[in-house]
C-alpha cells in the first residue's frame, strides 16, 4: 500500500507495495464500474498502463470473467512478495482477534490520529447510473473515522475528466500534509 513516510512491509524486509496497487487495479477490473464500451473513446485506452489496455482488449474480445482471469494471472507473476499479502488478507479475515504487529489495526490512538486516510472513487464510478462503489467507499470512511483516522473523502464528479479530478485532489490533499505525519491515497 503506498503509505507515504513510513513502509509497512512483509515482514521480510520488502515493502508490500507494489502488489496492493495491482490488486486494487485487479478489484477495479472485477467490479461492474470496469465496464469498457468503445464509446470511452482512443483517449482512456492511450492513456492506460499496458496492463489495463491488454484487460480492456481481454474484455471486448473475450468478456469480463476472461479478462479478470488475465488480470490475476499477470498480476501473480508480478508479485515480488510472493502471495504475502494475500495470506496476511486470509488470515486477518479469518480471525477477527487477529492483529499483524506492522498492520494498521496495531497502532495506538495516538498513531492513528497521525495517519490520514483520502479515499477517492474513480472518476468513472457512477458512470452510467447509479453507483453502490461510493455508498461502500463512503461506509469504509466513516468506520476508519470511528478507529481514529484523519479520513477524507473527496467526492470527484462521476463524469469528470482526469484533468479536472487530478486538479481536485491535488487542490483538497496538499493541507491534508501539513496536518498529519502520513497519508495514504
Amino acid at each position: 500500500m503506498p503509505f507515504m513516510g513510513k513502509s509497512f512491509g512483509s515482514g521480510n524486509g520488502r515493502p508490500l507495495c507494489r502488489f496492493p496497487a495491482l490488486l486494487a487495479a485487479a478489484a477495479f477490473l472485477s467490479t461492474s464500474c470496469s465496464l469498457v464500451r468503445s464509446d470511452y473513446g482512443d483517449a482512456a485506452v492511450e492513456g492506460a498502463s499496458t496492463l489495463l489496455r491488454e484487460a480492456r482488449r481481454e474484455t471486448r474480445e473475450h468478456g469480463l470473467p476472461a479478462a479478470r482471469r488475465f488480470v490475476t494471472e499477470q498480476l501473480a507473476g508480478m508479485d515480488e512478495s510472493d502471495g504475502e499479502l494475500e495470506r496476511r488478507v486470509i488470515r486477518t479475515t479469518a480471525d477477527d482477534s487477529l492483529v499483524l504487529p506492522d498492520s494498521f489495526a496495531a497502532l495506538s490512538t495516538t498513531e492513528r490520529r497521525r495517519v490520514a486516510l483520502v479515499i477517492v472513487p474513480g472518476t468513472r464510478t457512477g458512470f452510467g447510473g447509479p453507483s453502490r462503489t461510493r455508498a461502500c467507499l463512503r461506509e469504509a470512511a466513516k468506520r476508519s473515522e470511528a478507529m481514529g483516522f484523519a479520513t477524507h473523502f473527496i467526492d470527484t464528479p462521476p463524469r469528470g475528466g482526469v484533468s479536472e479530478n487530478a486538479e481536485l485532489v491535488a487542490d483538497w490533499v496538499a493541507p491534508i500534509f501539513d496536518e498529519v505525519d502520513h497519508v495514504v491515497l
